[in-house]
């Protein structure tokens, strides 16, 4: 991941996972890439095409053993060092990925970032998860993005954050990143219709990553709980995006003693649903020119463009009652990650499942 400055408002960071594209696998060529319309989801015509989860988890995934595009204080590994390391592995039949508890000379600790074999054009993507990495330092993301960006690179094809956040934050971030001419048509989240708050406000609805100091449109939930320790506390939960030709893209988040019946039953069907957290409807936003072709990730990397920024490592926010400088008492995250009072003892996911929907298998 290529990332970003962060952009500081009063109260809140605004970051993203932004990069510049990196082949999952040389499978995807431009031949490869679907425009066809699939007709609006409904719960007749959902089939899952890819499921992921219990002792065959890691099977149809990647993983990524090249630096960290964003600058993390991480080395990510091959499967074979990462399950050599106890870095993976299943857990009362939950899919676990955490981060090495100790550094190397360069002060860089193991981790994982894993993406899936299979690209979707459209669908439904649901993660249940109980815990997610959480701490000082720590930045994760499950997010999808075009495995076929053309010789324009990152961010044509696009680029969708499900869950993402850093630190001890409580509320969860999601975004999109486009090339241009995608957009909000409006700032006001009851006109669009979901219920957390823009970024930036008037200023934050152009999705186009380059021309946005690499932003994109960010929506901050208002929920608190979607993230991080009370996250945790609670078993997590279920996130679930929807990416539709005529409907746009929709993220939602559901607490564990609130998922929907027919999420648990595998018939999910998106039109009972509350309103989402973040919606960014294909009115303004034409699907199948900035969106094709996704793997989704996993990331988990330690300081990096996000949390290393020295105003989110100084400044509490997004529901904290102070911040890391202040927590550890450590002037930087690069410090704190070189010292040994280091705690990164939860700063792992645990995944329930990970499915994927379509109306229509398109790859």
């Amino acid at each position: 991941m290529q990332l970003v400055k962060p952009v500081v408002t009063a109260t809140i960071a605004v970051v993203l996972c932004s990069l510049t594209f990196i082949s999952v696998d040389a499978r995807f060529t431009p031949s490869h890439r679907m425009h066809k319309r699939a007709t609006t989801a409904t719960a007749t015509n959902f089939t899952l095409v890819n499921s992921y989860s219990g002792d065959t988890f890691f099977d149809g995934w990647t993983f990524f053993s090249n630096a960290d595009p964003t600058h993390g204080m991480v080395q990510y590994t091959t499967q074979a060092q990462a399950q050599s390391a106890g870095l993976i592995g299943i857990q009362d039949g939950r899919a676990m990925m955490k981060v090495a508890a100790d550094a190397d000379t360069d002060g860089n600790r193991q981790s994982v970032r894993i993406s899936t074999v299979d690209t979707h054009t459209h669908g439904l993507f649901v993660l249940d998860a109980t815990h997610i990495p959480v701490g000082c330092g720590v930045w994760p993301a499950f997010w999808t993005l075009s495995a076929d960006p053309g010789s324009s690179g990152w961010p044509v094809g696009g680029e969708i954050d499900i869950v993402e956040g850093v630190n001890d934050y409580s509320a969860n971030l999601v975004s999109i990143h486009t090339s241009s001419g995608c957009s909000l048509s409006s700032s006001s989240a009851s006109t669009l219709g979901y219920s957390g708050e823009l970024m930036l406000g008037s200023s934050g609805t152009s999705c186009d990553s380059l021309t946005t100091n690499n932003q994109g449109c960010s929506i901050m939930s208002t929920t608190s709980g979607d993230y991080g320790v009370q996250y945790n506390a609670d078993g997590g939960g279920v996130h679930a995006m929807l990416w539709d030709a005529d409907e746009g893209i929709s993220i939602w988040f559901f607490p564990r003693a609130s998922i929907p019946s027919d999420v648990s039953s595998g018939t999910p069907d998106p039109t009972g649903w509350p309103t989402p957290t973040g919606r960014w409807p294909a009115t303004s936003c034409t699907m199948s020119s900035f969106f094709w072709n996704h793997v989704a990730i996993f990331t988990n990397t330690l300081c990096g463009d996000w949390a290393g920024a020295s105003s989110v490592w100084s400044t509490a926010m997004n529901g904290q009652t102070q911040s890391c400088a202040a927590k550890t008492g450590v002037a930087s995250c690069a410090d704190y990650m070189h010292g040994n009072s280091t705690d990164l003892s939860e700063a792992y996911w645990l995944i329930n499942s990970v499915k994927i929907y379509q109306t229509e298998r398109l790859a």
